[in-house]
């Protein structure tokens, strides 16, 4: 998956996913939009990799995935013009 690097749009939400997000996905350089809402069943930190990437929007609601609480990771999250999750890791979480 992370060497499909001219995908602005992906849409994985609604898709019964389980499982974490692969930090492969940090790699996709044009992806603008990433919607992986709605998949009760993906778990765990969002992967820090992500934080490469410019997106615009990032729906990740209805997830079980959060999000890494360190202070790089959360100014890249609200810079996000149009975001959406969970809630922020605890420090005890993988």
């Amino acid at each position: 998956m992370g060497n499909l690097s001219s995908v602005e749009f992906l849409g994985l939400q609604v898709n019964e996913l389980s499982g974490s997000i692969p930090s492969e996905l940090g790699r996709l350089s044009a992806l603008r939009h990433l919607y992986l809402f709605t998949n009760g069943d993906l778990r765990g930190p969002l992967p820090r990799e992500l934080v490469d990437l410019t997106l615009i929007t990032f729906d990740w609601i209805l997830t079980g995935l959060c999000s890494p609480p360190d202070t790089e990771f959360q100014n890249w999250l609200q810079s996000i013009p149009r975001h959406q999750g969970g809630g922020v890791c605890s420090n005890s979480a993988p």
